[in-house]
């Protein structure tokens, strides 16, 4: 039951479901519903986009609960509540220990523990235009920006549209905005990576430090206001989406430090070799916060970097030119000999396929956009998984 009006059988919405996974919008599953069915009978109204993609989350959010799912009804629209239950949703996801980690399969390198990072900023949604903060952690931590990833209000029948959000209304009515506070946190230095993770799980996610001293120019680098810059994802060279995260500025060595730090924290995550299309400025980045005492870089640093085979080629730094002595990403080096046949190009096609979705979710709320990719990356990784 989506609202008093509407109700849908279980069985097409699952149906539904798959048509998601495969790429279609809400607005083409609800335009062909109205074909093959608006027209029955007079008490049966158009159904509208809204409609449907409330009750593709509602079944979903079934599915996550196991059916023991305890809604509220939202006063302003008299309907369910389905941003209130993906924000709890996404809480339960992102506390839990991770489902894939256990994944084993023939495909080189999975056993071997390699891993993928690359970000992609086609999946992204509008966002809070309040100004953004840099925060310092402390001397051995990365700086930080905090960003307010809410969603802003969207506006329609009960209320105006806004580039704020709902906690930031202040600066729509053109009042100056609040002094921007540098802070200082103080936290031990020899701290452990996971209280890192504990305390800076939104933080530091939100960090603008950017490592600009190898291949990468600091021209080439896109800042974002008012949209996401889309999503970091970690995968293995099967396809197996390990971690997914929000980016709310642009792609950082600092962002990519705590998701990494929250992965290698979790018991027997085998992990030992590390692909990243910026490897030579994020190991020397690890190397300066373990010259600070930051042992979640010292963690890190134990563990094998490489730049993959497509983006190695633009790299001209001599830590990447396999003719240098210097050189220490290349993934023809000798050290790299267990995982030289691994698709180091697995992120990129986890890409291919997600970016379907990128004109579904521009217009989510935080909470949807979050479950929803879960979903659809859970899906994949089960397909992925029967295979084994």
């Amino acid at each position: 039951m989506v609202s008093r009006e509407t109700a849908f059988e279980m069985r097409y919405l699952r149906e539904v479901c798959v048509d998601m996974e495969l790429g279609r919008s809400f607005d083409d599953v609800a335009e062909r519903y109205n074909r093959l069915y608006g027209q029955v009978g007079e008490e049966r109204g158009v159904l509208q986009k809204k409609r449907m993609e409330d009750a593709y989350f509602l079944l979903k959010l079934l599915q996550f609960f196991n059916t023991e799912l305890t809604v509220q009804i939202n006063k302003t629209s008299n309907r369910i509540d389905v941003d209130d239950l993906c924000d709890s949703a996404v809480v339960e996801v992102f506390s839990s220990e991770n489902e894939w980690k256990h994944h084993v399969c023939k495909v080189k390198g999975c056993l071997e523990g390699f891993i993928m990072c690359d970000g992609n900023e086609k999946l992204c949604r509008r966002i809070c235009a309040a100004p953004r903060e840099t925060i310092n952690l402390s001397r051995s931590m990365p700086k930080i920006v905090d960003k307010c990833g809410n969603s802003p209000v969207f506006g329609g029948q009960n209320q105006q549209a806004s580039k704020y959000c709902r906690n930031h209304q202040e600066l729509a009515a053109n009042e100056p905005p609040a002094k921007k506070i540098l802070l200082t946190i103080n936290i031990p230095d020899q701290i452990v990576s996971s209280r890192i993770v504990a305390m800076s799980t939104d933080l530091a996610s939100n960090s603008d430090t950017t490592m600009h001293i190898a291949c990468k120019k600091a021209a080439n680098v896109k800042h974002f206001h008012e949209k996401t810059a889309g999503i970091m994802a970690i995968v293995r060279p099967c396809g197996m989406v390990l971690d997914c995260r929000e980016l709310y500025t642009c792609e950082s060595a600092s962002q990519l430090f705590v998701q990494l730090l929250k992965l290698i924290d979790e018991p027997n995550a085998r992990i030992e070799y590390i692909g990243y299309d910026r490897a030579c400025e994020f190991v020397p980045f690890l190397r300066n916060l373990k010259k600070k005492g930051n042992i979640g870089a010292e963690k890190l640093l134990e563990k094998q970097y490489l730049v993959d085979n497509f983006h190695i080629a633009g790299h001209t730094s001599e830590a990447c030119d396999p003719a240098s002595d210097k050189c220490e990403f290349h993934h023809s080096l000798p050290k790299f000999s267990k995982i030289s046949d691994a698709n180091t190009e697995c992120a990129e096609q986890t890409f291919s396929w997600l970016k379907r979705y990128k004109n579904i979710v521009k217009y989510m709320t935080a909470s949807r956009f979050r479950f929803f990719i879960y979903t659809v990356i859970k899906a994949h990784n089960e397909a992925i998984d029967r295979k084994k």
